[in-house]
């Protein structure tokens, strides 16, 4: 489970960081609702992956 919630974090900052973001400075249409999600989610997921669990494999 935190293998899962690992590709999450790294699946969306990876799309904030190379999709979202550059249409946004250039201001080009881009799905917001789903950016927002993905912002809020990204911010949450390392509070909430258990960290010990995942080193101590």
């Amino acid at each position: 489970m935190s293998l899962v919630l690992l590709f999450q974090l790294i699946y969306k900052s990876t799309w904030l960081l190379f999709v979202a973001l550059p249409a946004l400075l250039t201001n080009q249409p881009f799905p917001r609702g789903m950016a927002v999600f993905f912002v809020i989610w990204v911010l949450m997921l390392p509070f909430v992956i258990p960290w010990s669990t995942l080193f101590s494999r």
